[in-house]
């Protein structure tokens, strides 16, 4: 290369390197604020920031919609059976009035012989008590033929319950169950009187408290079904169990009663709870 050649080169090379001066110097900082702010690195770089806009006035909201009515409960017509109650009872007369009854039972106590006024369908018979196996009634009953006194085995049935309720199905499974219950309940209060023999008083006492709690149980399930659906035969059993409950609290409530006046209630409150489950089932 010649030497006029590199003079050039060199006074070109010169010029560009002082433009380069002037430019970082003026315009440098700005240059290297906008490369930070670009990749994120604080500096002295601020950006403008947007003047917020006026929000616009409130709209004002739709009308709430108004919940969908709830359809009706589904309603059910339930056919409950409730089996008949059948116990064995040894009898001594029967009669078609209470008066023929009461004096007849006056003579038998003269005789040493505690009977109990059981009235059912217009009939009015002397029993001794009640029993759950017939061969147990029948051992009892010779005993009075023994002392010449007639008796005899007789079946005692409620009649069964048959009932058409229409009502919800909860309602219905409710009603069900606890009617079921209650009649184990008034079977178990039946059988009472044959623990007489081999069971102390303060068991056959706590069984019967534990028998009302049961009924009771029962019964409030039935009165709160009643306040919804009305039936006739609904309150009759909601108002036999709460009766059966009652004469079994007085059964529990004679732990230091004599033993003879025990028996004596004990028998006479299991037949009641009898005769009022019944009539209940009679009725229909």
């Amino acid at each position: 290369m010649s030497t006029r050649n590199k003079s050039g080169a060199f006074v070109s090379l010169l010029l560009f390197m002082t433009l380069a001066f002037v430019v970082g110097a003026f315009f440098g900082e700005d240059i290297r604020a906008m490369v930070r702010a670009a990749e994120g690195t604080p500096g002295t770089y601020q950006p403008v920031q947007a003047t917020p806009s006026t929000p616009p006035p409130p709209q004002a909201s739709p009308a709430a919609t108004p919940p969908a009515t709830t359809p009706a409960a589904n309603m059910q017509t339930m056919q409950l059976h409730v089996p008949a109650i059948q116990v064995y009872a040894v009898q001594l007369a029967i009669f078609s009035t209470p008066e023929n009854a009461r004096e007849d039972r006056e003579r038998l106590q003269q005789l040493g012989v505690q009977s109990i006024l059981y009235e059912t369908n217009g009939r009015y018979r002397l029993l001794d008590s009640v029993y759950t196996q017939q061969a147990d009634a029948q051992v009892v009953r010779e005993q009075y033929m023994q002392r010449n006194i007639d008796a005899y085995v007789v079946l005692l049935d409620s009649g069964s319950i048959y009932w058409s309720l229409t009502a919800t199905e909860e309602a219905n499974s409710l009603v069900e169950a606890a009617v079921q219950q209650a009649r184990r309940q008034i079977v178990l209060a039946l059988g009472l009187p044959a623990q007489i023999r081999d069971g102390t008083q303060a068991d056959i006492c706590e069984q019967a408290a534990q028998i009302a709690e049961q009924l009771r149980s029962q019964s409030d399930i039935l009165t709160r079904v009643f306040e919804t659906q009305s039936s006739d035969l609904l309150e009759q059993l909601t108002d036999m169990l709460g009766t059966t409950a009652a004469l079994m609290d007085e059964v529990a409530g004679l732990h230091n009663t004599d033993r003879l006046e025990f028996i004596s209630v004990l028998q006479y409150n299991v037949l009641q709870g009898m005769a009022h489950y019944t009539h209940v089932a009679s009725a229909q």
